[in-house]
């Protein structure tokens, strides 16, 4: 292995490691205290004018803003405006109703599990996508939509599930197969921003969505 190969393999160890810790802070509640149910109210109040979205009016969508800035309404307000400002940029809204068919087919996820309280669980796995070669074939781009679009796949998820069975969860469980995995298709140099950004997008505009994270058929190098 040469000295390329093992810095990209520790840059992505990283990134991993980073998005497994953050998300294992989430404090994994699922109701609401009552100090919560009246800064939500007030969080609402400031931004209910400028949600785009039914989900977003409901509280399962606002505490995580919340919980993410320690309860402060205002950084919790500043960073909702910020992703609304995004979402709007990158025509998040339409996400779901772009044709994402050919993608699925390669890359499936799978979001009709769900844990022994009934909370969803989305799966997915690395082994199948070569992240590399699609970068190098110009497909780059596509492929950190086609992430973007599992994002907003997983977050009407959870809202529906929610609805679906009565029950309020504010977050979800994310297994990720890594078996397949390859650090020259998956750890490469061209590789390391996309997953960096990722990582950033989803700290910065899906925070806490994941009460946890669990990697399987890791290798000892990703076995966290």
């Amino acid at each position: 292995m040469n000295s390329e190969s093992r810095f990209s393999i520790i840059l992505l160890n990283f990134a991993i490691y980073f998005v497994i810790v953050s998300i294992s802070n989430c404090d994994g509640q699922k109701l609401y205290t009552s100090n919560e149910k009246i800064l939500l109210k007030d969080l609402h109040s400031r931004v209910k004018q400028n949600l785009t979205q039914g989900i977003m009016h409901e509280n399962k969508y606002l505490v995580r803003f919340l919980r993410a800035q320690n309860h402060d309404v205002g950084r919790a307000e500043a960073m909702i405006r910020r992703t609304l400002t995004w979402r709007n940029e990158n025509k998040i809204d339409k996400i779901l109703k772009e044709d994402w068919s050919s993608w699925l087919q390669k890359y499936p996820i799978t979001l009709h599990m769900v844990d022994f309280e009934g909370r969803p669980v989305m799966s997915s796995g690395v082994g199948e996508m070569d992240t590399r070669n699609l970068i190098l074939m110009g497909e780059g781009n596509e492929m950190d939509r086609y992430f973007l679009y599992c994002y907003e796949r997983q977050l009407h998820n959870l809202h529906h599930v929610s609805k679906a069975s009565g029950k309020e969860f504010t977050e979800t469980y994310f297994l990720f197969n890594m078996a397949g995995y390859n650090p020259k298709a998956h750890a490469c140099l061209a590789c390391i921003p996309s997953w960096i950004k990722l990582v950033q997008i989803y700290e910065r505009h899906y925070p806490q969505l994941d009460r946890n994270i669990i990697a399987v058929n890791s290798n000892i190098l990703l076995g966290f």
